[in-house]
């Protein structure tokens, strides 16, 4: 880890080999520590050992610009959008998605033939380093027969039906950076039966982003398919 001024004063020469290693040890780390630069410039990178994220300064030299994770790779054919392992609805009241990294901006969550063994409803919870939020929502979700709203979660859909699966995905952004505030949007259809179900919504979190909690309405249990989040920064 290593950060410099990059000014290379005037000075003996092995004062100046010195100033200049430090330089160059800076130049090949990304300029990495644990807190920002003293020194900083426009568009140079910081690697922030603190939060694990990449960042560039912007060109009005007033602000960082999270451009990826440092252990993430990135790859070539998605750019910053990190694809995370399908996790499976198989079983369960609910399924926990932690690990969601500091600087995430935008996020969706895909559901494969997922159902329940009811006919509870599907819904999503957000929640910080503090854990799972149940208050403070607003938004609902309807299809042509009608409406649902709740301030407690994310209702992703009106009917469920016993037997039936769904598929969809949810989307999410980080509408206030200051407020922790997401806005949300996503739609469902169910097989067999056709019902296509649309939500929005919006909620503001006590802390930055860490975890979701995909769940229902009641008490069923998860009994097929798959969830994928991927987020972006």
């Amino acid at each position: 880890m290593a950060q410099e001024d990059y000014i290379l004063a005037n000075q003996a020469g092995n004062a100046f080999r010195s100033d200049l290693n430090d330089t160059l040890a800076a130049i090949v780390s990304n300029n990495s520590g644990a807190t920002e630069p003293a020194t900083m410039y426009a568009y140079m990178w910081w690697a922030d050992t603190t939060s694990g994220l990449l960042k560039q300064r912007n060109a009005a030299n007033n602000a960082w610009i999270n451009k990826g994770t440092l252990a993430t790779a990135i790859s070539a054919n998605t750019g910053l959008i990190n694809l995370q392992s399908a996790v499976a609805t198989t079983s369960g009241t609910s399924i926990a998605i932690t690990g969601i990294p500091a600087g995430v901006k935008r996020f969706s969550v895909d559901l494969s033939k997922v159902s329940v063994n009811g006919s509870d409803k599907f819904a999503i919870q957000l929640g910080d380093s503090g854990g799972i939020e149940s208050s403070g929502y607003s938004g609902g979700a309807g299809n042509k027969a009608g409406e649902v709203d709740s301030t407690s979660r994310f209702i992703l859909n009106l009917s469920t039906g016993l037997g039936s699966v769904f598929s969809g995905i949810q989307f999410f952004h980080l509408a206030d950076e200051s407020t922790n505030t997401w806005v949300f949007s996503g739609g469902m259809n169910r097989i067999p039966g056709g019902a296509l179900n649309v939500a929005t919504g919006s909620k503001s979190l006590s802390g930055e982003l860490t975890q979701i909690l995909l769940t229902t309405d009641g008490t069923d249990a998860y009994d097929a398919g798959s969830a994928t989040i991927a987020w972006e920064f």
